[in-house]
């Protein structure tokens, strides 16, 4: 069922916002949602457990369909993804962030409605096999099934000073916006990537 509220006493209206025109994003993974964000949406938020095939592919596809219903263009939606990203000052904690990523991708590639993402990649078998873990319990070994190709496609991966130029060659003209996905504690490199991305916006 679908309901408008039509109904709007004085006492609870709270009069016009400074800015009545807010941005609608959906989140998508599958066609279907995909579909709906180009038909209807400003934006659409696509999942961290992506790769760059994947999104083109499939995603966009799905989104041009749904901008051709409305009869608009690409350049009217925006697509934004968060990006797992594992990084460090040095090595040691280079790698200690890959594994926290490689037990984050294995926790989301368990979902059985992201299946898609991984069958595009001949992974299929992995996804089945992270989610019987994950009924199962068998949390602590499900980062056995990620492999380091699987790792290599869902995450970014380099030292704070190279994220910038790296960011930029797998997403430029792929992705409109970037957040990135780091699950561990980051704050450390924050202030100097943010220095390095207008460096490099200045230069370009």
């Amino acid at each position: 069922r679908f309901y408008k509220v039509n109904l709007m006493t004085p006492f609870f209206n709270p009069g016009p916002i400074e800015h009545p025109k807010i941005p609608i994003f959906l989140a998508g993974v599958n066609s279907r949602m995909c579909v709906l964000a180009g038909e209807l949406c400003d934006g659409l938020h696509i999942h961290p457990l992506h790769t760059v095939r994947y999104v083109k592919e499939r995603i966009l596809s799905s989104v041009r369909e749904g901008l051709a219903k409305s009869g608009r263009s690409r350049g009217q939606l925006q697509l934004a993804a968060s990006v797992f990203v594992a990084t460090g000052k040095n090595q040691a904690e280079l790698r200690r962030a890959r594994e926290e990523c490689r037990r984050q991708v294995a926790f989301y590639a368990s979902t059985r409605t992201y299946r898609g993402v991984l069958e595009l990649h001949g992974w299929g078998d992995a996804c089945d096999r992270l989610h019987t873990k994950s009924v199962s319990g068998d949390w602590d070994r499900m980062s056995q099934e990620v492999s380091d190709e699987m790792l290599r496609e869902f995450v970014l991966e380099g030292l704070w000073e190279e994220l910038p130029g790296l960011l930029r060659d797998r997403y430029e003209g792929v992705l409109d916006r970037v957040r990135l996905y780091t699950p561990f504690d980051g704050s450390a490199g924050w202030a100097g990537l943010a220095r390095d991305f207008k460096k490099g916006s200045a230069q370009t």
